[in-house]
């Protein structure tokens, strides 16, 4: 597999760059330039390394008909992450906050902590109590997979971007954001099947002994509403954020608090 691709974004401050690596892990049709405000936040702590996910940014595209699982992305960030210190931070929002999620569960000895922003780990969702979350997102699922099936791109793309960023905002995209995002929508698909097929369960969660931050909003789709509350309750040492006002996109609509919240969690004071 091509080597992946994305911002590698080095501290400037010397000594103060010790505290070690920390890996950013972006959601579905973004790209690591999106954390561009947090690495400023925190690259006079640390190395910071903003990867793009596989069919993102310049990441190469999946190839068609091959299996697909969310381990898949870590063996395609596997390459970068050999410049990483023996642990590493770990922030994923969204879909890869799912993918930071099994990463940690995988090989929790490389993750020093782990921040999950709005993750999108709908595996867990098997749990009792979260039939309706589960029910929303397959839902969703369910008519994206149809609809791209029947090659009405745009519209299964625009009703993707609706449902997380709410009603009208695809209109709002400006026309080169409307391509690059219909480019990668068979990508998309793919990300709801290795998240909802994830095999990893709440209980495996419990046995995550390394501090975590659980950050949601508290406007944001029930699925995901449901999951950051699943993962605080599990993770033995997690602390727990709901931002009231915030959606799912919490990271552009809140980049400030998020970037105070982090480097507070990470102990990056200067």
């Amino acid at each position: 597999m091509a080597k992946p691709r994305g911002d590698r974004i080095e501290a400037p401050c010397g000594n103060d760059a010790d505290a070690g690596t920390v890996v950013l892990l972006h959601g579905s049709t973004g790209s690591g330039a999106m954390w561009r405000d947090l690495a400023g936040g925190l690259r006079c702590c640390f190395e910071v390394l903003a990867p793009d996910l596989v069919g993102y940014g310049k990441a190469a595209p999946w190839p068609v008909g091959v299996d697909f699982r969310l381990e898949r992305e870590a063996d395609a960030i596997a390459p970068l992450l050999l410049v990483a210190d023996k642990q590493f931070h770990l922030v994923g929002y969204s879909y890869g906050g799912a993918v930071a999620l099994n990463m940690a569960l995988a090989n929790p000895g490389r993750v020093a902590s782990l921040t999950l922003i709005e993750p999108v780990a709908f595996g867990l969702l098997h749990e009792p109590g979260s039939e309706e979350a589960l029910a929303e997102i397959e839902a969703v699922s369910g008519a994206y997979s149809e609809t791209l099936r029947a090659r009405d791109v745009e519209r299964a793309v625009s009703r993707f971007v609706d449902y997380w960023s709410g009603p009208g905002a695809w209109k709002g995209f400006p026309e080169t954001l409307r391509a690059d995002t219909l480019r990668i929508a068979d990508k998309i698909a793919l990300d709801f099947e290795a998240t909802l097929g994830d095999p990893a369960r709440i209980e495996d969660c419990t046995h995550l002994d390394i501090p975590a931050l659980v950050v949601a909003g508290g406007k944001a789709p029930k699925p995901t509403r449901r999951i950051a509350e699943l993962l605080a309750g599990a993770l033995p040492r997690s602390r727990y954020e709901v931002v009231a006002e915030a959606g799912h996109m919490l990271p552009f609509s809140h980049a400030g608090f998020l970037t105070r919240e982090i480097r507070a969690f990470l102990g990056c004071r200067r």
